[in-house]
């Protein structure tokens, strides 16, 4: 459940007419125990303000992430977010090569959680059909979540995104983890705007119950305190 509804068109403007004009873009391949791999990329967008192309570097030529390693990513917040997006293959433009799970092993939290408007089970089996065996589960990862009040509204759909707040959302967004444990969490600045002890909590939900392979994208103290990640850094750099 990841909303790519954000401030991000003035960052890529340029970038899609000069990506348009290349015709370059990034190799991807699939992962099969969790890891993640950066080889080489420099992602074509704009940098230092919307009218400067240039790419986006790691810090690391060759990032290997292994399988249940945690790892943080910093740099400004429109080039953090413009990896995240060609994480996900909505922003391919550039060169290198980037592995990870397949899709169906890698879930994307953002901290502008969507949620549709389906039951709470629906929610947390999204994009699968809940499984009336499964209510036990549900009720479980609520309660592990701290939404136990939620477990009445299993089958009942809802406008979550307004009955709930954020910290709330974010929960439930924690309680899918739970259900769906995929082998790699990539994070886009998640824990924004959440208060210390939230934030703490779901940092160890993430640690104790079945860490995944997990890529931070942003800044969390609570997170760094949490896991102690390797921290990599995106750089941009204007094209000569």
């Amino acid at each position: 459940m990841l909303d790519w509804n954000g401030p991000v068109t003035e960052v890529l403007t340029l970038a899609t007419m000069e990506a348009a004009a290349s015709h370059t873009m990034l190799s991807f391949k699939t992962t099969h125990d969790g890891s993640v791999v950066f080889k080489d990329i420099e992602v074509r967008c704009n940098v230092f303000g919307p009218s400067v192309l240039g790419t986006l570097e790691l810090s690391e030529r060759t990032v290997d992430v292994k399988t249940g390693e945690t790892v943080m990513f910093t740099g400004s917040a429109a080039n953090l977010r413009t990896i995240v997006l060609t994480l996900a293959q909505n922003w391919p433009w550039g060169s290198g090569t980037i592995a990870l799970p397949a899709d169906a092993d890698t879930l994307f939290l953002s901290r502008d959680t969507w949620l549709p408007e389906e039951s709470i089970g629906s929610v947390l089996e999204y994009p699968d059909d809940p499984r009336t065996d499964n209510m036990e589960v549900y009720r479980k990862a609520l309660k592990t979540v701290g939404l136990e009040r939620l477990s009445e509204q299993l089958e009942k759909p809802f406008r979550w995104d307004r009955l709930l707040n954020h910290e709330d959302q974010m929960r439930l967004s924690f309680a899918r983890l739970l259900i769906r444990r995929p082998r790699c969490v990539v994070m886009d600045d998640t824990f924004e705007g959440l208060d210390t002890q939230t934030a703490a909590a779901l940092c160890s939900i993430l640690r104790e119950q079945f860490a995944p392979t997990t890529l931070y994208f942003g800044t969390s103290q609570v997170f760094l305190d949490s896991f102690s990640p390797r921290v990599i850094e995106i750089r941009g750099k204007e094209l000569q």
